[in-house]
């Protein structure tokens, strides 16, 4: 495996602690980083792209709408380009939470109009 992909790993460990502040960014920089080191290839795969949905979600945690619903958009590009059902899945869930939390909220209603 590359730096890349252990970032990810790092990242996905500190997205389970993100009631702490510190962990919240320390899981968005290693997901980020980890993503960004990715080859081009699999930052276009479905497996690519389920962390771009785990970055937005710890996104939403520290309370970034605007870069929740911009991370995730990418991702719902991913999901209609390899036709993933599982990253459909994933990104609902994610807005879901975040209409609960931010109802009415025009990222909000931009990330469900690009699922459909």
């Amino acid at each position: 495996h590359t730096d890349g992909f252990f970032d990810l790993q790092r990242g996905e460990a500190y997205g389970y602690l993100t009631d702490d502040p510190l962990y919240q960014a320390r899981a968005a920089e290693a997901l980020g980083s980890g993503y960004a080191a990715l080859p081009a290839s699999a930052r276009g795969s479905e497996w690519g792209a389920e962390y771009l949905v785990r970055l937005a979600d710890v996104h939403a945690s520290s309370g970034d709408l605007e870069q929740a619903c911009a991370v995730a958009i990418q991702a719902a590009g991913i999901a209609r380009a390899t036709s993933s059902a599982a990253l459909y899945r994933m990104l609902r869930r994610l807005r879901a939470g975040l209409d609960r939390r931010w109802p009415g909220d025009p990222g909000v209603a931009a990330l469900g109009e690009t699922l459909r």
